[in-house]
Order: structure tokens, then sequence, then C-alpha cells
């Protein structure tokens, strides 16, 4: 048997197979929803699986190949980090500038040019970033650079307590970076499939194409929905979640639709980070 999940993010999906929390944050982050989302895969959730993760995302790819690769060498960089943060929070502070000194910190680093770094260097980079960004958000410009604005934060946790641990989970794992249609070609009979896309907007607030410097269309929205009912008819198990939204019951009117109530953390002011509900997509046997 094998499990695939071909829209990696932060990890927790993947990662809670091993029981090991996610060593960062991700906007969208599946960790309120774990016990649905590995209750629609039934008992065979806990059986021993090949991992296949992967991601558009090159970036993000990088961190999970660097992260096993490369553990300890990593924790160094970020640790390096964490102590420019929290000195930089600590003077702020203490002159009376608030989190002005934190903040250029952030955008100095955010300035970076990460082209011209090692692949360490860069992982540890985006690692920061996203920890001390607004609410945890990837998202890039189209010529591909990171532009999510500074978080705020008194306090940020960038060495991740499990941080180890994930590395040693990740060996188990085949990492690849791709398309979703490619990445999970392989997919067939007795196979799990996990597919965690950016969502369908409900608003033209929510709508969020900057994942990649390509973006997340439409067009790609139905040709996910058309690669679920192929791989459910080679026999695999899906599971897929997206938006609580009426195009997404006609993309998948084929499969069970469950609504699930989740909070909502990417919205700007705190007031809109109330209860959202979103579908949870259950396609092929459990």
């Amino acid at each position: 048997m094998r499990y695939f999940e071909p829209f990696i993010g932060g990890g927790a999906v993947c990662f809670s197979r091993y029981g090991v929390p996610s060593p960062f944050k991700w906007t969208g982050g599946k960790r309120r929803l774990l016990p649905e989302i590995v209750a629609a895969f039934g008992d065979r959730w806990t059986h021993r699986a090949d991992c296949h993760i992967s991601d558009m995302n090159a970036d993000l790819i990088n961190v999970y190949h660097v992260m096993r690769d490369n553990n300890d060498e990593l924790r160094e960089r970020l640790e390096a980090y964490q102590n420019l943060y929290d000195l930089a929070v600590h003077e702020g502070l203490s002159r009376g500038h608030g989190l002005d000194c934190a903040q250029d910190l952030f955008y100095s680093i955010r300035a970076v040019d990460p082209t011209g770094l090692t692949q360490v260097e860069q992982a540890a980079r985006l690692i920061f970033l996203i920890q001390t960004c607004f609410n945890g958000l990837y998202r890039v410009n189209q010529r591909g650079s990171f532009n999510t604005p500074y978080g705020k934060y008194r306090r940020a946790t960038i060495v991740a307590p499990t941080l180890k641990l994930c590395g040693q989970a990740l060996r188990d794992c085949h990492i690849a970076q791709g398309d979703f249609e490619v990445t999970t070609s392989g997919a067939s009979d007795g196979d799990l499939v996990y597919f965690d896309p950016p969502y369908i907007p409900i608003s033209a607030t929510s709508a969020f194409t900057g994942y990649t410097a390509a973006g997340f269309t439409m067009a790609d929205q139905e040709r996910l929905a058309w690669w679920f009912t192929t791989l459910v008819a080679r026999g695999a198990t899906c599971v897929a979640s997206n938006a609580y939204s009426p195009t997404v019951v006609s993309l998948y009117s084929e499969h069970t639709l469950y609504a699930l109530t989740t909070q909502r953390t990417q919205a700007a002011m705190s007031g809109s980070r109330g209860a959202i509900q979103e579908y949870l997509i259950v396609g092929g046997k459990s």
C-alpha cells in the first residue's frame, strides 16, 4: 500500500502517520481537522505504507529535502535566526520602539535573494519567514518573490522541538516537486491519496492564487476533480479538502461530501476569524 499527498503544505496529515506534529506553521494547515481526515481513510490509515509527498511549490519541497537530509545543519541555522529574532524583539521593547527592530529584521531577511543561498540556507530562511510572517501565509508575487507582510509576534517559535523527529519520519518518504497529476500518477488499487489544494474562493476577498507564481486556477480545480475521480476508478481511496461552495458540490457530485467546521485563521481582522465550514470529499473504499 502507498500513501500519496501531492499538496503537502505544512505536512500535518502526513506527519500524523508518524505521531509527530508539523514543525512549522502553514495557513490552511489541517491540525484541527486531523481526526475527521484520518477517519475518512478507515482502518487502512494505520497500515504501513510507502509514503510519497510532493508539491508544486519548489521552495517548500526544498525545505522537506533539507529537513530529511541536513537536519542538524538546518537546526543550527534556525537557532541563529531564533537568537536574532529574540534579540530584536528585546531591543525594540527595551527602547520603547515596540516590534520595530523585529520588523526591520523580518524585512531585511525577506529582501534577501534566495537564489544566492545554499539549499540549507534557503530552507532556514523560508521557515523563519513562515514562522514570523502574517498567519504563516506562504504567498509570492508574479516574479516568485515571497511577499507576505510581517506578523508582529513578540514570541515566535522558529526552531520546532519536533524538527529532528520530523526529519527522521521523512526518511521513509519519497519527496518530489511537481504537478499533482504527475506526482500521483502511480496511485492505483488499494492506495491512499489525500488532496489539500488551494481552495476554491467563496468570495472576492477569499480568492488566493499566490501559492506559486503560476497560481492555481479554476481550470486546475476542474482538472483536480477529474483526476480524483480517475484515481477512485482505479481502486484508490481518495480524500480531498476544499471550500464550502456549490462549485465544489458540482465538481465532486459523484462522491461523498461532509461539511466540517473549523476556525478561520487567514483573515486580517481578528473579528473575522470565526468558525467556517469546508468540505471533506471522500471517494473509493475505506
